[in-house]
């Protein structure tokens, strides 16, 4: 999809929200720069598209969010409330 298309199913009411941006697994994000392109980049682009600001994100092989790593914490950093794993949709906390 186009980020006009996306913008385009967002102005419909439709909910859009990033992933990462390479489809990166969570134990791989190590460093600040792994972090900042795989969720808080992925956000902000998102958010630019639609006006919005996505509230939701997953990780690659559905991941569980735990809070024990430097990636975890940055989703919660990123303004995501949400994560969708492959058992459960999870609320972060904040």
């Amino acid at each position: 999809m186009t980020w006009d298309e996306i913008a385009d199913l967002h102005r419909r009411g439709h909910v859009v929200t990033p992933h990462t941006a390479s489809h990166a697994l969570a134990r791989t994000m190590l460093t600040p720069e792994d972090i900042e392109r795989e969720v808080v980049e992925p956000k902000r682009r998102m958010d630019r598209a639609t006006g919005g600001s996505a509230l939701c994100t997953a990780w690659l092989e559905g991941t569980s969010w735990t809070g024990d790593s430097a990636a975890d914490r940055a989703l919660v950093e990123a303004g995501y409330r949400f994560v969708f794993s492959n058992t459960m949709v999870q609320r972060l906390p904040g």
